[in-house]
C-alpha cells in the first residue's frame, strides 16, 4: 500500500467516526487518526541488546453536546472498536458539566494552504541494516577509545506517523513525519574513578555514519571531562551554561507560556505580558512552519493553522502559546 492509500484510508476512518458521532447525537466532532511505525535498536558494548518493531494505531475523538463535551482514545482501528469509543465519547458529553468555553475551532482559523516542511523522510533501511549501521559505529567508537571505556549504552530510534485530523464542520487535515533520534551513554574510568554522559540527538534525515560518530565523540570527550572533577565552594557569580543545559532550562520558560497554565494563573509568567523578562536585545521566534523543524507542521493538533509567533521582543513577553480553547477564555486568538 502506498503512502497516499494509507491517508486516504485513515481519512475513510475519520469520516466513519465522524458519521457514528452524529448518529450518537453528538452535535459537533473532531476525530485524529494516526498510524506509527516505530524501529529501535539498542546495543550494549560491541552486541545487540534489543530489537523492537512495532506498529500503533490511534484514534481520538472529541464529541461535543451543546456546551459539554466528552473525549475518548481507541488504540484500534477496527469499526466495531471505532464505534464502541465514538458512542463512549457521546455518553460522556450527556454527562459532563458545561462549558461555555468549550468548541471547535473557527473554521477560519484553519489552513488554507499545505506546504511541504521536509518533515516527511522516513528510514529506508531494514531493521537488519540499521542494526548492522549501528554495531558498526559502535566498534568504530570503541575502537577509538581507551581501555577502561564502557559504551553502556547506544540506540536509534526511528519513527514515521501517518496522520488525518477531521472536524464536523469540514475541515480535513493529512500529515505525514518522520523523526530520528540516536542516543548514547558512554562510561570513562580513571585511577581517581568513574563518569559516565548520556545524550540524544534527534534527526529529520535518516541518521548517517557521520552522526553516529559525532555522538559518541561527543558523549566520550564529555565523560572524559568529568574525571576528577572538584566540588567548588558556595557562592554567587554568573554561571555560562553549556548549549543542551542552556536549551532544558529555557524549556521551563517556554513551557511557563502555555495558555492553559494561564488561565488559572498558574505560570510564573502569568500578568506578564509586554514585560521585560529577557535581557534587552533577546528575540524568541517559534517558527511552526520551519522546514525541517523538529517540532514543524502545517496545523496543531486542533487544525489550527500554524505560522510565526514572536514570544519575546527585546526581552519582553510578546504573546503567549494559546490552543483555541484557553485563547477564548483569555480573550486572545489561538496562536496554533
Amino acid at each position: 500500500m502506498s503512502r497516499e492509500d494509507s491517508l486516504d484510508t485513515l481519512g475513510r476512518t475519520v469520516d466513519y467516526a465522524l458519521d457514528v458521532a452524529r448518529a450518537a447525537g453528538a452535535d459537533k466532532a473532531a476525530v485524529a487518526v494516526s498510524r506509527t511505525l516505530t524501529r529501535r535498536v539498542q546495543v550494549y558494548q560491541r552486541d545487540i541488546e534489543s530489537i523492537r518493531e512495532t506498529t500503533r494505531s490511534v484514534l481520538v475523538i472529541s464529541a461535543l453536546k451543546g456546551q459539554r463535551h466528552g473525549r475518548t482514545m481507541v488504540a484500534s482501528l477496527r469499526e466495531p472498536d471505532i464505534r464502541a469509543g465514538v458512542e463512549r465519547a457521546c455518553a460522556i458529553a450527556a454527562f459532563a458539566d458545561p462549558d461555555p468555553w468549550i468548541d471547535l475551532p473557527d473554521p477560519d482559523s484553519h489552513p488554507v494552504d499545505f506546504p511541504d516542511l521536509g518533515i516527511w523522510q522516513p528510514e529506508p533501511r531494514s531493521i537488519e541494516a540499521l542494526s548492522e549501521h549501528l554495531l558498526a559505529a559502535a566498534d568504530r567508537g570503541l575502537d577509538a577509545a581507551d581501555a577502561g571505556a564502557q559504551l553502556s549504552r547506544f540506540g536509534i530510534e526511528s519513527s514515521a506517523a501517518q496522520s488525518v485530523l477531521g472536524t464536523s464542520r469540514g475541515f480535513r487535515g493529512r500529515e505525514r513525519a518522520a523523526i530520528h533520534t540516536a542516543f548514547t551513554e558512554w562510561l570513562e574510568r580513571s585511577e581517581s574513578g568513574a563518569q559516565k554522559f548520556f545524550d540524544s540527538w534527534s534527526f529529520r534525515p535518516p541518521i548517517a555514519s557521520t552522526s553516529l560518530d559525532a555522538l559518541l565523540a561527543h558523549c566520550r570527550s564529555r565523560a572524559r571531562s568529568l574525571l576528577g572533577a572538584r566540588p567548588i565552594a558556595t557562592a554567587r557569580c554568573r554561571v555560562l551554561f553549556s548549549d543542551a543545559a542552556a536549551s532544558f532550562l529555557f524549556h521551563a520558560v517556554i513551557n511557563a507560556l502555555m495558555g492553559s497554565l494561564h488561565v488559572h494563573r498558574r505560570s510564573f509568567l502569568s500578568g506578564c505580558l509586554d514585560l521585560p523578562i529577557l535581557p534587552e536585545g533577546i528575540n524568541v521566534v517559534d517558527e511552526a512552519r520551519l522546514p525541517g523543524g523538529l517540532a514543524s507542521s502545517n496545523f496543531d493538533n486542533e487544525g489550527v493553522a500554524t505560522g510565526r509567533t514572536v514570544l519575546f521582543r527585546d526581552g519582553r513577553l510578546a504573546s503567549l502559546l494559546l490552543a483555541s480553547q484557553s485563547a477564548r477564555r483569555l480573550g486572545l486568538r489561538s496562536t496554533g
